[in-house]
């Protein structure tokens, strides 16, 4: 069994992809940073449960709410 694995590793070693990397680009990839903004509203509930006699309100609600988008954009190196 060790004798298998050692010939697939030496069988994947040798026919691997080798990697490049141009050394005149010093990136590969940029990151840029996009601010975004929404807004979420939400309208009032109300609901009757017959069952129990009972009822349920929630009022109405407007949540706004900032983040920043990360892209990351790779640069094709020929």
């Amino acid at each position: 069994m060790k004798n298998k694995l050692k010939i697939i590793s030496l069988i994947v070693l040798l026919i691997s992809c080798k990697t490049e990397k141009n050394v005149n680009c010093d990136a590969y990839s940029n990151t840029l940073s996009v601010p975004y903004q929404d807004t979420i509203v939400m309208e009032s509930i109300h609901y009757h449960f017959e069952e129990e006699h009972a009822c349920v309100w929630v009022k109405a609600d407007t949540n706004v709410y900032c983040d920043t988008l990360y892209l990351e954009v790779y640069n094709e190196v020929k």
